[in-house]
């Protein structure tokens, strides 16, 4: 496959760098191997829909970056970010979930990686934009873990304050951490989540989803992947604390609820899969 020439080839990524770091661009000719993970429609186009695509089973692929899908042509261009995985782990990245910010930017979760990527939507550039340090409770192991940022949403600026994004840990780890969207330096903060004696844990998070004012989103929907169950959280302080305030089963038949979307009339969708590599079972649909 063609590919475009690299800025510091052969260096390392730089976390929170100011400048971008990498340039790739690439047009496959085919997805074989890869999984098509986190979705997001481009705010700005209405038929074009952005994918993470990597390998969750970290078998060989031939892609491991984000696609621009245009659902009307079917065009289709790829980026090819396989060359800021993390050197601190050594695994390959597996791009896992993005958002669009409101400043013509893509945030990407690497789950593997335990780092976050930024992609400039004018300039096509990508960048390492944060790997911080409590992404990454299982850095010194040999085998990478699921615990690394999965789930991501953006929280918009609020009254001059900067941007945030949210972003859930997956596997075990029940955290979600209040990432800097505008400073890649300042440390992320745990959201400090309060639950119900007697509740489905907040555990094994996948996708996250903002609903509530466009301004101030104060309701967070959360996935338990392997709790076949659906969060439902609350902050009323820009998501420096937030409680659980109601918890829903999925029903999905292998217990594998692993994405969401929001439908114009209200409903809440969750996307359940049916093991990896599987045709995935039919979505089921919440009404909220």
């Amino acid at each position: 496959m063609p590919r475009a020439s690299l800025s510091n080839e052969s260096s390392p990524p730089t976390y929170g760098a100011d400048e971008v770091t990498y340039i790739l661009r690439e047009r496959p000719t085919s997805f074989a191997g890869s999984n098509f993970l986190g979705l997001e429609m481009d705010p700005h186009h209405a038929d074009i829909v952005w994918a993470c695509v990597s390998n969750i089973d970290m078998k060989p692929s031939n892609t491991n970056g984000i696609a621009r899908v245009n659902i009307s042509s079917g065009e289709v261009t790829f980026y090819d970010l396989s060359m800021l995985a993390n050197p601190t782990t050594g695994h390959m990245a597996v791009l896992n979930d993005l958002v669009f910010d409101h400043s013509g930017h893509i945030f990407i979760t690497d789950t593997f990686g335990y780092q976050v990527l930024r992609f400039d939507l004018v300039r096509e550039t990508a960048m390492v934009w944060s790997a911080d340090a409590q992404f990454c409770s299982q850095c010194a192991a040999v085998e990478p873990h699921y615990d690394g940022p999965n789930g991501v949403d953006y929280l918009p600026s609020v009254g001059g304050s900067d941007g945030y994004l949210l972003v859930a840990l997956g596997s075990s780890s029940r955290r979600i951490l209040k990432v800097n969207a505008a400073k890649p330096h300042v440390p992320a903060v745990e959201v400090m989540v309060a639950s119900v004696v007697g509740q489905v844990p907040l555990d094994d998070m996948d996708a996250i989803l903002f609903r509530g004012l466009p301004a101030a989103p104060n309701v967070l929907y959360v996935v338990g992947n392997g709790v076949d169950s659906l969060f439902k959280l609350s902050s009323d302080d820009g998501w420096s604390t937030a409680a659980v305030s109601a918890v829903f089963s999925t029903q999905c038949p292998h217990k594998q609820p692993s994405a969401l979307a929001s439908m114009i009339n209200g409903d809440i969708v969750v996307y359940c899969t049916n093991g990896f590599g599987n045709a995935p079972y039919p979505i089921t649909i919440l009404e909220q």
